[in-house]
């Protein structure tokens, strides 16, 4: 588990969380549907995630129309 200050149970990140970083990680500027894809889960599960992660100050979006492209937060 990848670990950091004040999040989830004892700072450490709830497997989702550390699948979507990955993810973004291995593929920046994603959208919801393509990471529920790749992680096999409900694009309404993605968004949740997501957007847990972005209050976190891990992931951040852009939106381009309709589509928000995310991406992990530089550190």
């Amino acid at each position: 588990m990848l670990a950091i200050g004040g999040s989830g149970k004892d700072g450490y990140l709830d497997e989702i969380e550390e699948r979507i970083l990955r993810s973004l990680a291995a593929k920046p500027s994603s959208s919801i549907s393509e990471i529920a894809r790749e992680l096999t889960v409900n694009r309404s599960t993605a968004s949740k995630y997501l957007h847990v992660l972005r209050a976190k100050k891990r992931v951040h979006f852009r939106q381009i129309g309709p589509v928000k492209l995310w991406s992990l937060e530089e550190a």
